[in-house]
């Protein structure tokens, strides 16, 4: 036999464990002919590791990031891909469902678009996410993907103009933060915020992550319409024939994208669409699991290493059964938007002795018949129980808002705080109050940096949790308490009602509230400067900011927002 032939059998049996330096020794191999063997087996070895990158997305990731901790759905969400863009598979849209931070988009907004350049160098990939800043960073996380020499390894003929430049004549090839083309090839990569142009623009692989920014976005039926506007206006129609779409995005409410599109696909009784779902926490009742989660019992997590069952049921408790639901679990809760449910709060006929009361004022500038109403609430605090005692709802002027007030505190004189927004005639009234000598009850001021929207959900699982008390009307001893049902309409309207400030009176007094018997609430919504500063955030702060992604140590972030 041809000795290069032998060696070549001998390493392909060594890679295999069928033989060892024992065995070849025992055989009487030389040490020079073992040599040669151990090194064939390793070129074999490392052509066989290239071979099967550039045939199987979860290789080719493992072969371009080595330090990628691939668990068992990275590797069925990777095969799905792969037999989604078989030519043979006739669906037209992949839906990619799982929760924050469970690796989808490193798998789909980062490596699949590489791989896809690699091995088909003429195909032109779109990109979309919900701004056009983040569909920038991904766009240069794919350019430096490809400028890898590993990559290089894999598609030698996969390669970038090498300086950012524009397009300035019929030989140049496009590389910037929107776009960039293979050099000699017809592949290109463009990347847009949701609502912008793709007008010249088409693909064969569109892939879009997360449509939507947060909950606040999610919840809104404007942003909603457009969204969908778009999509049927300018992102599927430049697909091009037989092309593929990704759509990997949080669910928050039935009547987002993918809703819209199942709702459509039933309509119309198509058949088009392929749904793969991750719950965080298995639960056999749920819609769309994949035929190969190997989970067994209702409650195992998915991803045990990085997110175990008793982290999953915290951040369940923390954020409330309706936001786990739809971001955690993908199975949105039908309820028209509204965050609260009627049924969450708790009623009390006889109030307890209070660690402290406190009043929540959400003020107006001025008292006309269009104007947005002054809403007092007095509260006391037993422990992690709320009680609301009395609601003041009307149209105010400065001194109407003021003498209210007043009289409120000589009607109340438990109170040990006042709670004011600092808008509107808020300031004015906090000043006045603070230069008033003969009230000694102290202010704090109470300055939002979060949406209403977003304060809204914050507080949302307090009342789920059944820590807030309203009167019990019906009850002899507070009958006379009739504001509760234009409370409880406001509330669990809220935010598809006209009116939200005893909303806004609410929620600042449950944060406040939290704020002081938790100790982490308000320093996430009530950042200084939208900027939690370091030195005041201990370590229950940064391990709920950890568990939800939340980005509260960057300057430019603008608050909680719920931005995934």
């Amino acid at each position: 036999m041809d000795v290069e032939k032998l060696v070549a059998s001998f390493a392909k049996a060594y890679n295999a464990g069928e033989i060892t330096p024992s065995d070849l020794i025992e055989e009487g191999v030389t040490v020079g002919t073992i040599d040669k063997i151990i090194e064939c087996a390793e070129r074999l070895k490392m052509l066989e590791a290239k071979e099967k990158a550039t045939s199987s997305l979860k290789n080719f990731i493992t072969y371009t990031k080595e330090d990628y901790d691939m668990s068992w759905h990275h590797e069925l969400i990777c095969d799905g891909i792969d037999d989604f863009l078989d030519p043979s598979n006739k669906k037209e849209i992949l839906v990619l469902q799982a929760g924050p931070r469970t690796g989808k988009s490193e798998i789909v907004s980062r490596r699949l678009p590489a791989y896809i350049l690699g091995k088909r160098p003429d195909s032109p990939v779109v990109f979309s996410t919900y701004s056009s800043d983040l569909a920038k960073k991904m766009n240069r996380d794919v350019q430096r993907i490809i400028d890898t020499p590993t990559y290089h390894e894999l598609f030698p003929d996969t390669l970038l103009n090498r300086s950012n430049v524009r397009s300035t004549s019929r030989g140049s090839y496009i590389r910037t933060t929107d776009m960039f083309e293979v050099v000699g090839k017809a592949g290109s990569y463009k990347s847009v915020g949701v609502g912008g142009p793709l007008t010249g623009f088409g693909f064969e692989l569109g892939i879009i992550d997360d449509i939507v920014k947060d909950y606040e976005s999610a919840m809104s039926g404007t942003v909603s319409d457009s969204t969908w506007n778009w999509w049927q206006s300018v992102f599927y129609t430049r697909k091009a024939k037989g092309a593929k779409i990704i759509i990997m995005m949080t669910r928050w409410t039935e009547n987002d994208l993918i809703g819209r599109l199942l709702d459509e696909e039933k309509k119309k009784g198509l058949d088009t669409i392929e749904i793969l779902s991750f719950p965080m926490l298995y639960d056999d009742g749920l819609d769309d699991l994949h035929p190969c989660d190997p989970r067994l019992e209702n409650g195992e997590a998915l991803w045990s290493d990085r997110f175990p069952e008793d982290e999953c049921l915290k951040i369940k408790n923390r954020l409330g059964s309706k936001i786990w639901t739809s971001l955690y679990q993908q199975s949105p809760i039908p309820d028209g938007g509204a965050i609260f449910n009627r049924n969450w709060f708790r009623l009390y006929r006889e109030l307890p002795e209070f660690e402290y009361m406190f009043m929540s004022l959400d003020c107006a500038f001025k008292a006309t018949q269009t104007s947005d109403y002054v809403v007092f609430g007095i509260w006391g605090v037993k422990g992690k129980r709320k009680y609301l005692i009395d609601v003041v709802r009307d149209r105010m002027n400065f001194n109407t808002t003021l003498s209210t007030t007043y009289l409120l505190l000589a009607k109340h004189r438990d109170l040990t705080e006042l709670v004011i927004e600092a808008k509107a005639n808020g300031d004015a009234i906090i000043s006045t109050i603070d230069n008033n000598p003969r009230i000694s009850v102290p202010v704090y001021a109470f300055n939002p940096t979060s949406s209403k929207v977003s304060r809204a959900a914050s507080v949302a699982p307090q009342v789920e949790a059944g820590h807030v008390y309203l009167p019990d009307i019906d009850f002899e001893g507070n009958m006379d308490k009739d504001w509760v049902h234009a409370f409880i309409d406001e509330v669990i309207g809220f935010p598809n009602k006209k009116n939200d400030d005893q909303v806004d009176m609410f929620t600042q007094a449950l944060i406040r509230a939290s704020s002081s018997t938790m100790g982490w609430m308000e320093g996430i919504l009530n950042a200084e400067d939208n900027n939690v500063k370091n030195e005041h955030v201990d370590e229950r702060i940064r391990g709920i900011a950890d568990n939800m992604g939340w980005d509260i140590f960057n300057p430019n972030a603008g608050g909680l927002g719920l931005d995934f």
